[in-house]
């Protein structure tokens, strides 16, 4: 099980998975096979994917303001929790796919994102989602929530309606 956590952003490294960013400028290679950028204020694209993350610390991604693609997909996450993503205000794109386990996403976990245009949570393990966590989105273009348990209850009553209001908006 890993963790990123807000101590990590706090200091003057931040961990991207083996192989991201080799032979660039201001990046070194530790001993445990993790790769680390020393400006991740300059950070920008984020692959974080397929690393057994189990949790994200809300302000874990304080120092990356100018990152606009976040990859966390095929990771061990179960909740996504409000402030996650608060400093991560030029995010455009997200990916929290195929995280089996996630199956709590906080209302508030995106609230600040008014750049993000595309949020992938497909196959997962999501059984209801608040319509107020898409609905804080007024960039959002795109929104994949296929392959999750839904439960047909009134919560998803809303989050069905919400969709089809906003249909135009997100195409696809």
């Amino acid at each position: 099980m890993r963790v990123l956590s807000d101590s990590d952003a706090r200091a003057p490294w931040s961990e991207l998975p083996d192989g991201a960013g080799e032979s660039r400028p201001g990046t070194t290679k530790r001993a445990n096979g993790i790769l680390l950028c020393q400006r991740s204020s300059d950070l920008v694209y984020l692959d974080l994917r397929n690393n057994s993350l189990s949790q994200i610390e809300p302000g874990t991604l304080s120092t990356s303001s100018r990152l606009v693609f976040l990859d966390l997909s095929c990771n061990n996450l179960t909740e996504i929790r409000s402030g996650t993503f608060r400093d991560s205000r030029s995010l455009i794109k997200l990916r929290l796919g195929n995280n089996t386990f996630l199956s709590v996403v906080s209302k508030d976990a995106f609230l600040g994102l008014t750049s993000l245009r595309e949020l992938e949570l497909e196959w997962n393990g999501l059984s209801c989602l608040d319509v107020g966590v898409l609905s804080q989105l007024p960039s959002l273009r795109v929104v994949r929530l296929e392959g999750n348990p839904w439960v047909c209850n009134c919560r998803f009553a809303k989050l069905f309606t919400w969709l089809m209001e906003n249909r135009q908006k997100l195409p696809s």
